[in-house]
C-alpha cells in the first residue's frame, strides 16, 4: 500500500475588524484582508484574494471560506491566531489575525484550487 499524497492550502485573515455601515451607521459588517493560498504537490503555488477592507462583506469571509473548503473535502490541520495583551496584563486570542492550514488527498485530474470558492 502506497503513502497518501496530499495537497495543501492556507486560509488567512489579517486586520479584520467590525465597521459601521448603512444610512444611519447602526449596522455592522466584518472587513479584513482574507486570502487563500494553494500548494499543489510539486506544482505552482496559487494565491487568491477573497475579501479586502474596501470590499467588506456582510459577514466574515474567513468563516465562509472555511465552511466551503471542508465541504469540498479539505481537512483542517491547524489554526493559528495572533495574541494581544489584555488590560489585566494577560493575553487573549486575536480574531482579526488567524490562519488555517488544510489538506486533502490528491485526485488525478483535479487542480488543487478546484472547485473554485464562490463566496
Amino acid at each position: 500500500m502506497g503513502e497518501a499524497s496530499w495537497e495543501h492550502c492556507r486560509l488567512a485573515l489579517y486586520g479584520g475588524e467590525w465597521t459601521p455601515k448603512g444610512l444611519f451607521r447602526k449596522d455592522w459588517e466584518w472587513a479584513g484582508d482574507c486570502s487563500i493560498t494553494y500548494y499543489p504537490p510539486g506544482g505552482e503555488v496559487r494565491e487568491e484574494t477573497l475579501s479586502e477592507p474596501a470590499h467588506a462583506r456582510g459577514d466574515n469571509a474567513f468563516d465562509r471560506a472555511l465552511c466551503a473548503l471542508t465541504g469540498y473535502g479539505w481537512e483542517l490541520m491547524s489554526v493559528q491566531h495572533g495574541l494581544q495583551e489584555t488590560l489585566g496584563g494577560g493575553e487573549t486570542v486575536r480574531l482579526d489575525n488567524q490562519v488555517a492550514w488544510l489538506r486533502r488527498p490528491v485526485r488525478v485530474g483535479r487542480e488543487t484550487w478546484e472547485p473554485e470558492l464562490e463566496l
